[in-house]
């Protein structure tokens, strides 16, 4: 599997789980108990790590998920702003 195809599932997969997380909260759950860290293993693979990109990204991913933009239209998104990200840090 190459990173691009890797790295957009995670990102999907991220952004379902915070749709999922959001639900918990509006139920009256503590969110933060089921978090995986799913960012943090996406930067890794992508060798990126500028706090300011990280910072992008969880706030890209939390706007998308309000939207109810469509997860593989918003995984693709990201992944290609953090690509471009990177190539800019580099």
């Amino acid at each position: 599997m190459k990173e691009e195809e890797l790295v957009t599932a995670l990102i999907a997969d991220h952004l379902r789980h915070l749709k999922l997380m959001s639900g918990l909260e509006k139920m009256g759950f503590d969110a933060l108990d089921y978090y995986l860290g799913l960012p943090e293993v996406i930067f890794k693979i992508m060798n990126i790590e500028s706090e300011t990109v990280f910072l992008y990204y969880i706030t890209a991913a939390e706007l998308m998920c309000e939207k109810k933009e469509a997860v593989k239209v918003a995984a693709e998104t990201l992944y290609e702003d953090l690509v471009r990200m990177r190539e800019e840090i580099h």
